[in-house]
């Protein structure tokens, strides 16, 4: 006869040292929180602490103070208080790779990674849905977690994210030949795949999380996303770049430093499609912006200028309109977009409702590509 086990049989078999076994991957109850080995020390002594890390600061705090930085009631934007301290992130297998991330190491060892294992408790929820829906650990709905209501949480939760705001004792570290062994005997494909994946998101992430978001907020942009446009404009576009809408011109200025008019004729900064087929010949991270009729307008260049320089294209077309609008970008070279930072945070629908509803519509009418809210 075969016996299934306890929780407290797997707590035990985790103290004794017997990870030999499937015994968390089988069981529902556990997550996985995975860091740099360099952390062993400290976890040991205090437990997983919510913080803020280097790549989470990196990439919010802009939007969330976050980092050591003072405000000034002269910044253009204020950031965001938050209530809470910091973040801990879960998921339901173990994620190796984060553990290389941050630390100005891209080398792949296994021998850097430390793997814990912790109970789900009260104070752990999941994320479930954009729009938004929260769980707690047994898979009850929520509308707030602590004292924040599941509307004001910040961007950096993303779907199917396991998170706390409090810290946690693991029931288990697990690092060296016994992480090893453990991956082979539990997750195989997941250590196969990990070289894959490590060398993937660390040539993304060697990019600077920080860099995107200033190329994409603040319009510094990465001289390697720039192309001869010149010749692209000089091309037919091709059927499954959509309908050509009109092209986004270089706004008509002064420069008040140097006395230089600018020349006559506009630099076109990029041409504007309606609804493509495919993003083939698209660059990576475009804008885009979508309207409440489900209408996808892209731009075909990630150039120096913003999605309201994107709606004035769309505004003089046949699409003319004054509804609102969702701003996008293209996921770097995928078929998923995602809100922009500066929608989430300053240009976002009043009415979620109307909000769902334009969503709905955009991946009716776009079947071929996905779109992520917060």
């Amino acid at each position: 006869m075969k016996f299934n086990k306890t929780d407290i049989d797997i707590l035990v078999e985790a103290v004794l040292g017997n990870i030999n076994a499937d015994i968390y991957k089988h069981s529902k109850n556990f997550l996985y929180h995975v860091t740099n080995i360099q952390n062993l020390s400290q976890i040991k002594s205090y437990g997983l602490l919510p913080q803020f890390g280097e790549t989470v600061k990196q990439a919010y705090a802009d939007y969330y103070k976050i980092d050591d930085r003072e405000d000034s009631e002269d910044d253009q934007f204020q950031r965001q208080e938050l209530s809470f301290d910091g973040i801990l992130f879960f998921s339901e297998k173990p994620m190796l790779h984060y553990a290389h991330q941050g630390l100005g190491q891209y080398d792949l060892s296994i021998n850097e990674v430390l793997l814990c294992v912790v109970k789900k408790n009260d104070t752990i929820y999941h994320k479930v849905s954009d729009y938004p829906k929260f769980t707690d650990y047994k898979g009850q709905q929520v509308d707030s977690v602590g004292y924040e209501s599941v509307y004001n949480l910040p961007i950096m939760i993303e779907t199917n994210d396991w998170f706390s705001f409090e810290e946690q004792t693991p029931v288990d570290l697990i690092y060296g030949e016994r992480l090893q062994q453990f991956m082979q005997e539990n997750f195989p494909e997941e250590l196969k795949s990990i070289e894959r994946m490590v060398a993937e998101e660390l040539s993304k992430f060697k990019e600077g999380v920080a860099d995107k978001y200033a190329e994409k907020e603040f319009n510094i942009i990465d001289p390697n996303t720039q192309m001869d446009l010149k010749a692209t404009q000089a091309l037919k576009p091709k059927s499954t770049m959509g309908e050509y809408i009109g092209d986004l011109l270089e706004d008509d200025y002064y420069d008040q430093y140097d006395n230089e008019p600018r020349p006559s004729k506009p630099k076109v900064l990029s041409r504007i499609f309606a609804n493509p087929l495919t993003l083939d010949d698209f660059q990576n991270s475009v804008r885009a912006v979508s309207d409440i009729n489900g209408n996808l307008f892209v731009a075909e260049t990630a150039g120096r200028f913003f999605h309201d320089d994107v709606i004035a294209v769309v505004k003089k077309s046949k699409y003319t309109n004054d509804n609102p609008f969702i701003h996008w970008y293209r996921n770097y070279n995928t078929n998923l977009f995602v809100f922009s930072g500066s929608y989430i945070n300053f240009y976002r629908m009043s009415n979620k409702e109307l909000e769902i509803q334009a969503v709905a519509k955009l991946q009716e009418k776009n079947p071929q590509f996905a779109f992520k809210g917060e």
